[in-house]
C-alpha cells in the first residue's frame, strides 16, 4: 500500500469521527470534507498556531509555494501575537 493511500485511509477514519462526534446530527452529513479536516487538525494541535505551519507544509508539499510564502508570513504574524511556538521550516 502506497504512502497516499494509508493517508487516505487513515484520514477517512478521522473524517468519520469528527462528523459523529463534533456535529449534531441533522447536520453530519453536510459537514464537508474540508470542515472535518481542518477541525481535526485544530483539535490534533489543540487549537495552537501550529495549524499555520501544518497548513505551510501542506502547501509545499502541493507545490503552491507563493501560497506558503504568503501563509509563512500571516504564520509568523500571529506566533508573535498568540503563540511562543515558532515558524520553522522542515530541515
Amino acid at each position: 500500500m502506497t504512502t497516499e493511500l494509508r493517508v487516505k485511509e487513515l484520514m477517512d477514519q478521522i473524517v468519520a469521527v469528527i462528523r459523529s462526534c463534533s456535529f449534531v446530527p441533522e447536520y453530519q452529513e453536510k459537514a464537508t470534507l474540508e470542515e472535518c479536516v481542518g477541525i481535526a487538525i485544530s483539535k490534533y494541535f489543540e487549537w495552537d498556531t501550529r495549524i499555520f505551519i501544518a497548513f505551510y507544509h501542506a502547501l509545499e508539499d502541493a507545490n503552491f509555494h507563493t501560497a506558503a510564502a504568503e501563509v509563512e508570513a500571516l504564520a509568523e504574524k500571529v506566533n508573535k501575537r498568540y503563540s511562543k511556538s515558532t515558524f520553522q521550516k522542515a530541515a
